[in-house]
């Protein structure tokens, strides 16, 4: 399965933490360094490499502390499964 557009645009930092075992991940890093970018992607990977979701009851979630910032999430997210489109 080829996820190269999930982990292209992330640089070795980010990739270590969208790629890290199945499990709970925390992500400490300081203001512009791409958490936001990670927690979007990590949920791809989650999706597309491992398989999170396709059993009944199973899903991928993150929490995120204000609502102007989930839906932020949910666009980015999209823009992860939709070809071309900007990341």
């Amino acid at each position: 399965m080829d996820v190269s557009h999930i982990l292209d645009a992330l640089n070795d930092r980010q990739r270590e933490a969208v790629t890290a075992p199945l499990g709970h991940t925390l992500v400490l890093a300081g203001a512009g360094s791409g958490k936001t970018r990670v927690l979007v992607h990590r949920i791809a990977w989650l999706i597309e490499a491992e398989g999170v979701g396709e059993a009944e009851g199973e899903a991928a979630g993150s929490a995120a502390l204000l609502a102007p910032c989930a839906q932020d999430l949910v666009a980015l997210l999209q823009a992860c499964f939709v070809p071309g489109a900007p990341r």
